[in-house]
């Protein structure tokens, strides 16, 4: 072998030891821990939880659903021996027997807050900031629900205290909120308004006609039980669904 080739191959050989070493540096170099708490980046972290919450709440389920979390157990759905709706999920009856089994606007308001706290477990995981350097510590949680004429308010009181691993620098936030443009009131209002219509020996022609006075909103009566309450004033469009027993 050539003076020549013996030298490259020497000097290739000590590219490739000093690369392998500048490697190993790095990886064994510890993560810059934080000096302090980020606050705004816990809020942000927080609020966005509890916003997809309470879409997945209220628009995937409260809504599609008649006004219940789960309309098993619930009287009207127990009187129905169980009814799906056209797509294969339970929905409860609202009118039964020429009478209103409708859950009222502070019941499903009351349901909407629990299955929010409940979903609140899939996304409100802090091993993002422990990966950082922080330490978190989080108490029990409350969710409040406030039905307007514009949407949906989402308060949630949760103490969360934020520190760096090791040293004495924390911030505690216990107030989030987040708001959607879910108008529940709405779609409730005008579902009541149907039921009793129909209550009242009402054909559905004249319920659907007399009870939407609102341009974004659509009112259906499909087949013969079930009624639909579409809002298309905001985004994503909320679907009120609910079973109505018809002579």
């Amino acid at each position: 072998m050539k003076r020549g080739q013996v030298a490259l191959f020497l000097i290739v050989g000590m590219l490739l030891v000093l690369a392998v070493g500048i490697v190993l540096l790095f990886a064994r170099e510890p993560a810059t821990t934080p000096s302090s708490p980020d606050a705004s980046s816990l809020r942000r972290f927080v609020e966005a939880c509890l916003e997809q919450s309470g879409e997945d709440a209220i628009y995937g389920q409260i809504a599609l659903r008649g006004g219940y979390a789960y309309p098993e157990g619930k009287p009207g759905y127990a009187q129905a021996a169980g009814t799906e709706s056209p797509r294969g999920y339970p929905i409860a009856y609202h009118l039964l027997g020429g009478s209103s089994v409708a859950p009222s606007l502070e019941l499903v308001r009351q349901e909407s807050e629990k299955l929010i706290n409940e979903k609140l477990d899939s996304c409100l995981d802090f091993s993002e900031f422990e990966v950082l350097g922080y330490e978190v510590d989080a108490g029990a949680r409350a969710v409040s629900v406030t039905f307007n004429e514009q949407g949906t308010g989402l308060s949630l009181k949760f103490p969360v205290e934020l520190s760096v691993e090791g040293g004495d620098s924390k911030v505690t936030l216990s107030d989030f909120s987040a708001e959607l443009p879910a108008r529940v009131s709405k779609v409730h209002q005008i579902g009541q308004c149907v039921v009793n219509s129909l209550a009242a020996g009402g054909s559905k022609e004249y319920a659907v006609a007399s009870c939407n006075s609102d341009n974004d909103i659509k009112v259906v009566i499909a087949r013969s039980q079930y009624a639909l309450v579409y809002d298309y004033s905001g985004w994503p469009t909320l679907r009120y669904h609910f079973a109505v027993e018809l002579p």
